[in-house]
């Protein structure tokens, strides 16, 4: 899956709910400036949070991790699903909904990218493995 950034900064949105919403979860003054504008990412996982879609995407690279971006930020540049993820679909308050869609161990761990923030080593391989696969 790939995405184009349309923006980097929350002051950029025209709808005033949808930043009140972000702005819950991003605490940047100005532009993220690990997003570069007209950029492409390959996305890494999809996480439904506080009712936004996030995408998590590979933009520092001296991380071993991906950061989440909301997906009001981007287009969707080709919406394929690669190969070797899974959807986890969860019930919550009553109704079935996506909650994570990524590699095997990501989808099925909620506490995976906390595992991945702080550096376990197994973790970190999964993910890396996984990542060089979505790059192929």
């Amino acid at each position: 899956m790939l995405v184009k950034c349309l923006i980097n900064d929350l002051a950029q949105l025209n709808n005033v709910e949808l930043i009140d919403r972000l702005s819950k979860s991003i605490h940047l003054d100005g532009p993220d400036r690990d997003l570069v504008v007209g950029g492409n990412y390959k996305v890494q996982a999809i996480e439904i949070q506080h009712g936004s879609l996030w995408y998590y995407l590979h933009t520092v690279d001296v991380n071993d991790y991906p950061l989440p971006y909301p997906a009001e930020f981007f287009s969707v540049m080709d919406g394929s699903i690669p190969e070797g993820w899974i959807a986890n679909i969860v019930l919550i308050s009553g109704s079935m909904i996506l909650k994570r869609l990524s590699f095997t161990e990501w989808a099925n761990d909620d506490a995976f990218y906390e595992k991945l923030i702080d550096e376990d080593v197994g973790s970190v391989n999964v993910y890396l493995r996984n990542n060089k696969r979505s790059l192929g």
